[in-house]
């Protein structure tokens, strides 16, 4: 489905990215122009198709008992990622892994850690997993937006006419 999404599927990725929480099937139906049946059985199928892989709060962590996120940046043996990957996931704290094209520097652990000692602990079961940590790199802030390939989804109907009061 990936490459065959249509106008409504760009609006319903669009749509959701802005605020997947509060936006229900009745208010993308309405942006949309279709009816709220027709939204839900374009969410599943982009669920099923593995186009929609998921729903994740942002969680702003500086507030919770893990203030202190890192990213470790390693290199594994490209014959070895697969399986060092796996064994990374194992390790407490750590919460998103992105495998990187390349030869050094090709795999970036985030992990998240209660205070310096906890960060330690978790770098030395890192360097435990058959990789070279690169570097370590401490967080200020991480922000992000919707991507934009889904923005304004929908292209004006070329066929309304508006009157001169603009209805």
């Amino acid at each position: 489905m990936g490459s065959n999404l249509d106008d409504v599927d760009r609006g319903v990725l669009h749509l959701l990215q802005q605020d997947a929480r509060n936006t229900t099937a009745i208010d993308m139906a309405e942006q949309l122009d279709v009816s709220p049946s027709t939204i839900r059985n374009r969410i599943d199928q982009l669920e099923e198709t593995d186009v929609l892989a998921g729903y994740q709060p942002q969680i702003n962590y500086k507030y919770t008992e893990f203030p202190i996120q890192a990213i470790f940046v390693v290199t594994a043996a490209p014959t070895d990622r697969t399986e060092v990957v796996e064994n990374l996931l194992e390790i407490d704290g750590v919460f998103e892994i992105r495998e990187m094209l390349g030869g050094k520097a090709n795999i970036h652990v985030d992990v998240l850690a209660k205070d310096n000692c906890d960060l330690s602990d978790i770098s030395d079961e890192v360097h435990e997993s058959n990789v070279e940590i690169e570097r370590t790199e401490i967080t200020k802030q991480r922000r992000t937006r919707p991507v934009t390939f889904y923005s304004d989804p929908i292209p004006p109907d070329e066929n309304k006419t508006e009157s001169s009061d603009g209805t």
